[in-house]
């Protein structure tokens, strides 16, 4: 299968349609230009598309259109919006047998010397851009490399704790949390709830979980213990101190436990007066 993206201009070489598209950055106005070469995909190969870039470099896999070759028919049928992590069927227009297709992960692997450009990485304008944006942490748009950390280990300024990025299926891209989505989307749409991560600690793509798959390490579990840490403070209103450590004198230590010292003076000499518990009528004879 191979993209159908767009572009400003195509070519055909090598027997493969080639993409062109050329523009210039809205903050920087730098020259950018990209040319893609689409490939086919198949079960010795799973390389997309080569790509040759001028003053950028690449992101992520956005939902695109493919095209599938039915294994039956050889017929071409056309998979839209395919994204990353979510699986995508539809039944061939020849013969109607049902086609799949599901992308698990996307990476950006540099073959030969990087570009030059104001925009490459050691460039003075990259470093300022970098530097300007470096509160934040996080960045979606910073380069990821498969077996390396992602910046700030995957942590924004709204959970610096929470060591992932999410994908979120309603537009395809990567963010760090809920409220970056809300921030960086253009158009306001809702953030609908993410079901793949990318790991903080080695970049892989993987399905929602507690811990990385590939590494081990630890990640953010929930709202409720958005650390993913067992500390010696209260968060969110839960205690989370090991009471087996906490001095006797500390309240917390015996609250709420069957190992806690109960009063038996009203066993011995009986209920107070004004109790209400009292038997009788509770006046005085004399």
């Amino acid at each position: 299968a191979g993209p159908a993206a767009g572009g400003s201009s195509s070519s055909s070489s090598g027997g493969s349609r080639a993409f062109e598209w050329g523009g210039s950055c809205a903050v920087c106005s730098q020259a950018l230009g990209v040319l893609l070469r689409p490939r086919f995909v198949h079960e010795g190969s799973n390389v997309l598309a080569g790509l040759k870039l001028h003053g950028c470099r690449p992101l992520d896999l956005l939902p695109s259109v493919y095209g599938a070759t039915c294994a039956d028919c050889d017929a071409v049928s056309a998979l839209r919006a395919l994204q990353v992590g979510v699986p995508a069927s539809r039944k061939c227009s020849h013969c109607h047998r049902t086609m799949g297709c599901s992308i698990p992960s996307a990476s950006f692997q540099p073959r030969g010397p990087a570009t030059s450009g104001a925009a490459a990485a050691g460039g003075p304008q990259s470093r300022r851009l970098r530097k300007a944006g470096g509160g934040k942490g996080g960045d979606p748009a910073a380069g990821l490399q498969v077996g390396g950390p992602l910046p700030h280990n995957g942590a924004c300024e709204h959970y610096r704790h929470s060591y992932r990025w999410l994908r979120f299926p309603c537009c395809g891209q990567r963010y760090a949390c809920d409220l970056c989505h809300e921030e960086a989307v253009a158009d306001g749409h809702d953030a609908a709830w993410a079901s793949r991560m990318v790991c903080g600690f080695c970049s892989r793509e993987q399905p929602l979980d507690k811990a990385c798959r590939h590494c081990g390490k630890r990640l953010a579990t929930s709202a409720a213990q958005p650390t993913g840490r067992n500390t010696q403070f209260w968060e969110g209103g839960k205690g989370c101190r090991d009471v087996k450590r906490l001095d006797r004198r500390d309240a917390h230590k015996y609250r709420n436990s069957k190992a806690k010292t109960k009063s038996a003076k009203a066993s011995r000499v009986g209920p107070k007066p004004w109790s209400g518990t009292a038997g009788g009528s509770g006046g005085t004879s004399s």
